[in-house]
């Protein structure tokens, strides 16, 4: 069962109660999806990059990985700069491309991208012994 929940610098869903002793986090753009050869996204504004992302393939050695790790039985959280008003296409994206995660938590924007994070990995310690 995934639950919704909010903090001041992140947004997110998460399966409740935390079945697994360990949580490995990765980043959902340019780690977990692979962009398009030749996509310069520095000329792109926010909103178009994550337009565009929703068309990303998966990086099929990534998620193999993550794939791997889970099968182990150690959860796995998906925490992405992205804003919480892109938490339907992110997990979209994510059941798409079959990608088993526990956690998936959007930046809300209040923080630089690297502050939201940190918030991200503290609400993780909370709740797992272990981040991997």
């Amino acid at each position: 069962m995934l639950k919704a929940f909010n903090h001041k610098h992140y947004v997110g869903l998460e399966r409740l109660p935390p079945t697994k002793n360990v949580v490995h986090i990765f980043d959902l753009d340019d780690t977990l999806s692979l962009k398009p050869q030749g996509l310069n996204n520095a000329v792109m504004t926010k909103d178009e990059f994550f337009d565009a992302a929703q068309h990303f393939t998966s990086d099929l050695a990534v998620v193999d990985v993550l794939r791997l790790i889970h099968s182990y039985g150690d959860a796995i959280a998906v925490c992405t700069a992205r804003p919480p008003e892109r938490l339907a296409q992110s997990y979209a994206w994510l059941r798409k491309w079959r990608i088993p995660f526990d956690v998936l938590m959007l930046s809300t924007g209040a923080a630089p991208s690297g502050i939201a994070k940190q918030y991200m990995i503290k609400h993780l310690r909370r709740r797992y012994n272990r981040i991997g």
